[in-house]
């Protein structure tokens, strides 16, 4: 699993909880999420509260291979967003989600890449 977090504070805050976790599968990157490039390809990418869903996907597609699996947190069911995205990019589903203590709609938004609308 890799964590990717541009801000440096944070992304020393989540190292030091991998370490005293002793976390061996997590791997904390510090950086912009347009500029990482892992090789290989990662299966799937998860953001929360980061940007519309174009914008998502435009930024992070180079993390998942083709048919890669993005995954996006977001708040009220994003009926406008979904309108927005490429056409090489497929959505799977939307999850509505029950948080508990949140009194507030929750949705996960599941895509695909490369594959045709």
């Amino acid at each position: 699993m890799v964590l990717l977090e541009s801000n440096h504070k944070k992304g020393a805050f989540l190292q030091q909880v991998v370490l005293e976790l002793g976390l061996a599968n997590v791997k904390v990157v510090v950086g912009r999420v347009e500029d990482y490039r892992p090789a290989p390809a990662l299966d799937a990418a998860i953001s929360r509260a980061f940007a519309d869903l174009a914008g998502f996907v435009e930024a992070s597609r180079q993390l998942v291979g083709e048919g890669g699996c993005l995954l996006a947190m977001k708040g009220v069911y994003p009926d406008e967003e979904l309108t927005q995205l490429p056409p090489d990019v497929e959505v799977e589903s939307v999850i509505e989600l029950a948080v508990p203590g949140v009194n507030a709609a929750r949705h996960l938004v599941r895509m695909r890449v490369g594959t045709s609308k």
